[in-house]
């Protein structure tokens, strides 16, 4: 009974051996495992685990019926069926990864993947979380370059920099802003980026959704409207901000909306032209901010000092 249930170890070897070199080598390729991976390691243990079930009662069966017989060839039938099972689980992983590389498939696959991340996302970050306190060095204009990984931007500040990541409320929703701020004695300079959630495909009024939303000023005044990189909706806009008193630039792409700020107690000609230089400087360097990499520096120990 022993020799005859043999191979049915080999199986659950093979659909464990199977999975796990699957997820190694999708790994050691991306860097990461997406959830299509998971579901096509769990599909190739399944399959083995049914796999098995049926070849052991089968197997229980014939050792059965040839409970009293010597012949050796009762058991070769069986032997080859179990060979050509083990032959399908190796080839599995291939099979499904075609199945699952659909268009269609994808498409469900990231959607649900994106839904459970920003869940992780917002539960995460109840509370804001610094990346960089008072980071970067001036260049020999003496400002400081801010590049933002987690946002997908860059922009010059003119003293060193802080970058936070936050949960704010865009379009009645819960959403991660990265945050990348400097201050001057008197000024307060910040950018952020946000995933657009919300629905509508109309740059335009996105752009000028996000003005509510990104910015709290009283009775806000729009100084212009144009395209960024003859591209995208930008609204630029001043206003006050209790006693203090700011001015905005809002941009609008199909993946994310970025805003840029000055505040201070007065709109004076020296201050707008150091907006105009902070806004000036802005430049997109990503189709969105990169949640992946917002998720590992929430995860991180330490903050970068």
């Amino acid at each position: 009974m022993t020799t005859g249930r043999m191979p049915l170890k080999m199986l659950v070897l093979a659909g464990v051996g199977g999975a796990g070199l699957f997820l190694y080598m999708r790994h050691q390729q991306t860097g990461h495992l997406r959830l299509v991976d998971w579901i096509i390691a769990g599909s190739i243990l399944v399959l083995s685990v049914l796999i098995v079930c049926a070849s052991w009662f089968r197997t229980t069966k014939a050792w059965e019926n040839s409970e009293d017989s010597t012949d050796s060839e009762d058991s070769r039938p069986l032997m080859s069926g179990q060979l050509r099972w083990l032959l399908a689980i190796l080839l599995l992983p291939l099979l499904l990864w075609v199945v699952y590389s659909t268009d269609d498939f994808q498409d469900l696959l990231k959607k649900a993947e994106e839904r459970t991340q920003t869940k992780a996302l917002i539960e995460a970050l109840k509370n804001p979380h610094a990346v960089r306190i008072l980071a970067g060095e001036p260049d020999e204009t003496g400002w400081v370059p801010a590049h933002s990984a987690a946002g997908g931007f860059f922009v010059y500040v003119p003293d060193r920099f802080n970058e936070v990541i936050v949960a704010l409320e865009m379009e009645g929703r819960p959403t991660p802003v990265v945050v990348v701020g400097a201050r001057t004695e008197n000024l307060k300079f910040v950018a952020l980026a946000a995933r657009w959630t919300g629905g509508g495909k109309d740059l335009k009024g996105r752009a000028k959704t996000a003005v509510k939303s990104l910015c709290h000023f009283e009775n806000p005044v729009v100084l212009r409207e144009e395209l960024f990189e003859d591209r995208f909706p930008l609204v630029e806009v001043e206003g006050e901000v209790g006693a203090a008193k700011g001015l905005a630039r809002i941009i609008a792409t199909d993946k994310a909306v970025y805003g840029l700020a000055v505040e201070g107690p007065d709109l004076t000609g020296d201050v707008r032209a150091a907006a105009g230089r902070f806004f000036d400087s802005f430049a997109i360097v990503a189709s969105e901010p990169n949640e992946a990499v917002i998720l590992n520096l929430i995860d991180a120990v330490e903050p970068n000092q």
